[in-house]
């Protein structure tokens, strides 16, 4: 079984009302692994999610922020120091285009169990288009 097919399901049972997928229903947009038992979920009404996967198969979810009064995200992309240092207890810095043309750039610190956002700040990259794609230059390192 796909692991994304996992992390789907586990994501509607925690929303029941996400089971029917229609124009006005919340749906995943975008999925990116931090480390093997980290997960950010954006959907397509600007909320992004941090998943903390448990050995037992569960995961315990919580709502980070909601970007551009809840413009759908578009794109995402993370820089994430455990990348480089291979220790899951670091920062991420996460990346976001949203379908107003608004860049949003979010630091979580995953310092304890609970992950917090420490700085988030918004914006406009091109007005009233969507941003198609956003990419973490690798050179940039954690400065």
């Amino acid at each position: 079984m796909c692991l994304s097919i996992i992390v789907y399901a586990d994501f509607h049972v925690d929303w029941p009302c996400l089971l029917f997928c229609c124009s006005k229903s919340e749906y995943v947009r975008c999925l990116r692994f931090s480390c093997q038992d980290s997960l950010y979920v954006a959907t397509n009404h600007g909320y992004l999610y941090h998943a903390k996967l448990c050995d037992t198969g569960g995961a315990q979810w919580n709502q980070l922020v909601q970007v551009s009064n809840g413009a759908p995200i578009i794109c995402m992309d993370l820089l994430s120091k455990d990348s480089v240092e291979h220790d899951c207890g670091a920062d991420d810095w996460i990346a976001i285009g949203d379908g107003k043309g608004n860049m949003t750039i979010i630091e979580v610190a995953k310092d304890d169990c609970t992950p917090t956002v420490r700085l988030c700040f918004t914006w406009p990259a091109e007005m009233e288009r969507q941003l198609l794609g956003t990419y973490w230059c690798k050179s940039l390192g954690c400065r």
